[in-house]
């Protein structure tokens, strides 16, 4: 059924694809080395493909996709086989149909129609960010945006898929992912004391089927199971300038409801939803240095998210009045090994770039180190580390990323992170390097 879908839909974007004035592809090669959860190595060959077809002057239709092939071998460290897998990947990232109204209306500039599947993310990008299916509106004004769009997830393949909320979502292991419905309201301020601002109203209602989940009132406990989480967000973003300092602050607060499990006594209970109360909030600055080599940038930044202690696991573990872990709708990339969720966990960052020539070539380097903390004793959402119960301190991070633009088509990166737990052995690592060639 999964490559019938997929299929289908690229046999009705072929004919748009054929005609399209944008139409090109990446061809990435690519080798990945770790020693996560378990030893392993992995060869992959991609095709990116997108294309964009414009409709008249005021209407497009653009999708992208891509199409992976991998071998990967594993060796963990409880076995003494070498397990050796080749999967077979592919998806759409966007097909969508955006149309334009020139000035619609007196104080208007424009209207933006978008409908099909496309980019959703938050303001800050740490709550949401992930393509589904749905539709939007835009109303730009002189000096202000208002936009509004609602979508669901639940036809995003399982694999490919950034979201995975819940115990039903880390369980589902169909062809299709978390079934929820998103709406977002967005208002943006681009020039206030010269200085942007935006105000988002995010949230998302889970859809699980009953079949997948506890219902509520059941006297016995199940831990691997729970029940829908349906969360809404309130965030507030200001970026901007201040003198040669680039800024970006922002603060969310998250409620919402979860299934917990409430104890009557030391022996019974019973399972019943309660409310959430959660907070995100991060900061993070850059400072262009005078140094000789090009693009030298000191940058910064801190993350702190709301955690639970008295949460008894990572997912869904409220066993309280008020959860108060705060829980992104999608995952976030912190660090190239160490990458919990946001949620009961603070990051400290500082990161050192540049972007110098050497005749033909052109490079861009960013080095960064990080800090791991979790506000609460409560349990964090990562699989790879042993944490001591009574540390507050995870462990640090070194990243360097370099990539060479050989020309303008030709691109070479390579990665490498080491990440040193708080007990400070099992060092984890992970390294890869990728060759891109645009057509």
């Amino acid at each position: 059924m999964k490559r019938l879908f997929l299929v289908l839909a690229a046999a009705c974007a072929l004919p748009a694809a054929l005609m399209a004035q944008e139409l090109s592809a990446a061809l990435n090669t690519g080798l990945k080395a770790s020693n996560t959860d378990v030893s392993d190595f992995t060869v992959y060959e991609e095709v990116a493909p997108n294309f964009t077809l414009p409709i008249g002057a005021s209407a497009e239709f653009a999708g992208s996709g891509f199409i992976k092939g991998a071998y990967s071998s594993a060796y963990a460290a409880n076995s003494a086989s070498l397990d050796g897998t080749a999967p077979f990947t592919y998806g759409l990232d966007e097909l969508r149909l955006e149309a334009i109204a020139k000035a619609p209306q007196a104080g208007i500039d424009s209207l933006v129609f978008d409908v099909g599947r496309f980019q959703f993310d938050d303001p800050s990008g740490d709550i949401l960010y992930s393509p589904a299916d749905g539709l939007g509106f835009s109303f730009r004004y002189p000096n202000l945006e208002l936009n509004f769009r609602s979508a669901y997830t639940g036809l995003l393949f399982e694999d490919d898929s950034p979201i995975s909320m819940s115990l039903a979502d880390k369980a589902n292991n169909g062809v299709f992912g978390s079934p929820r419905f998103l709406f977002e309201t967005d208002l943006d301020v681009p020039n206030l004391f010269g200085q942007s601002f935006a105000f988002s109203v995010l949230g998302q209602n889970d859809l699980t089927p009953s079949s997948s989940i506890l219902a509520e009132g059941s006297t016995t406990r199940d831990p691997s199971m729970g029940g829908r989480l349906s969360t809404q967000y309130f965030e507030l973003e200001a970026s901007g300038a201040i003198s040669t300092v680039g800024y970006q602050a922002f603060v969310a607060y998250g409620t919402g409801t979860t299934l917990s499990w409430i104890a009557s006594s030391p022996i019974a209970g019973s399972y019943e939803y309660k409310p959430i109360s959660s907070f995100l909030g991060g900061f993070n600055a850059s400072l262009p240095l005078a140094l000789p080599i090009d693009g030298s940038t000191l940058a910064c930044q801190f993350l702190f998210a709301s955690g639970d202690t008295n949460a008894s696991q990572p997912l869904e573990g409220n066993t309280q009045p008020v959860y108060g872990a705060f829980t992104p709708i999608s995952s976030t990339s912190l660090g190239l090994v160490f990458s919990p969720s946001l949620s009961n966990i603070v990051l400290g960052e500082l990161s050192f770039g540049a972007k110098p020539k050497i005749g033909t070539l052109s490079l861009d380097g960013l080095f960064k180190l990080m800090a791991f903390f979790r506000p609460t004793l409560g349990p964090i959402y990562v699989t790879s580390v042993n944490i001591a119960p009574s540390s507050s301190y995870l462990g640090s991070e070194a990243d360097l990323s370099l990539s060479c633009g050989i020309r303008s088509d030709v691109e070479v990166s390579c990665s490498l992170g080491l990440f040193v737990p708080q007990s400070a052995s099992n060092v984890q690592y992970s390294g890869s390097v990728v060759a891109s060639i645009k057509i």
